[in-house]
């Protein structure tokens, strides 16, 4: 497959990404870029993470949902069985939109992480590193094999609401 994902992710020092399906804490700095990335862009989550949207929709973009329901009750949602196939339907998505959506992005959850990171199908991975540590978390980004992957930015310290942050841009080895 020749077009891979970007996974956009914000954890802490613990790779904690959520907890009680929300997230970590408030970062309008990052959200606010977050939003800048995926605006008319396709977004790829998991049932859980769609769960946990205000709207269970992000407005403005394509929402792939990964699960093995057959429907969610919201037709804006278009309804994947697994990460493959996931891709596909975004990929078509991309073919078609006249160069307005050019850009796929993973959002989570965990088990989706994990996914498409062991199936090889991404190429970039954007985390925000929260420079703390959260009790009581139950969501985890899975461990890097740093072999594979190299930062491809200088992360830069900016303090983000009660946080101070990083942003590392992380770009696959190909072999």
């Amino acid at each position: 497959m020749s077009i891979k994902a970007t996974i956009l992710v914000a954890m802490d020092q613990n790779r904690a990404i959520g907890r009680n399906n929300q997230l970590l804490c408030d970062l309008p700095q990052d959200l606010k870029a977050f939003k800048e990335m995926t605006i008319n862009q396709v977004v790829i989550m998991g049932r859980k993470t769609q769960e946990s949207l205000h709207n269970g929709y992000l407005d403005k973009r394509h929402n792939i949902v990964i699960t093995s329901h057959e429907n969610l009750g919201d037709d804006r949602l278009i309804i994947t069985h697994s990460p493959i196939q996931a891709l596909l339907r975004a990929n078509v998505i991309v073919q078609n939109s006249n160069n307005i959506a050019t850009g796929i992005f993973v959002i989570g959850g965990q088990q989706i992480y994990q996914e498409f990171i062991k199936q090889d199908l991404v190429d970039k991975i954007i985390i925000t590193q929260i420079l703390h540590k959260f009790e009581q978390c139950d969501a985890f980004f899975p461990q890097l094999e740093l072999d594979n992957w190299h930062l491809a930015n200088k992360p830069v310290k900016i303090t983000d609401g009660d946080y101070k942050t990083e942003r590392h841009v992380y770009a696959k080895i190909e072999a």
